[in-house]
């Protein structure tokens, strides 16, 4: 169960970041596709997985990395936070 959740939470990053991307292409374009319904609520859903995944990636994590123990789980959640203060 951990290297499915494991591979579904890298996938929702790479979902994120191809979300990303096509946003901010269409921002720069000044396209009004960037109003899309599914540009609109498509990251926030994937932000709600990301966080879901991450718990229980912390919760049953066999390499014992938790945040404010371990500096690379600290980073990784510092990260998504600094993330989405910056997009919103």
């Amino acid at each position: 169960m951990y290297t499915i959740v494991k591979h579904a939470h890298l996938s929702i990053i790479l979902l994120t970041f191809v979300f990303f991307i096509i946003n901010f292409t269409l921002t720069m374009k000044g396209s009004d596709k960037v109003n899309n319904k599914l540009l609109k609520i498509g990251p926030h859903i994937l932000y709600t997985f990301f966080i879901i995944t991450f718990i229980y990636l912390i919760s049953v994590n066999p390499l014992s990395l938790y945040p404010f123990v371990n500096g690379w789980a600290s980073s990784k959640l510092a990260g998504f936070v600094f993330y989405v203060l910056s997009i919103t």
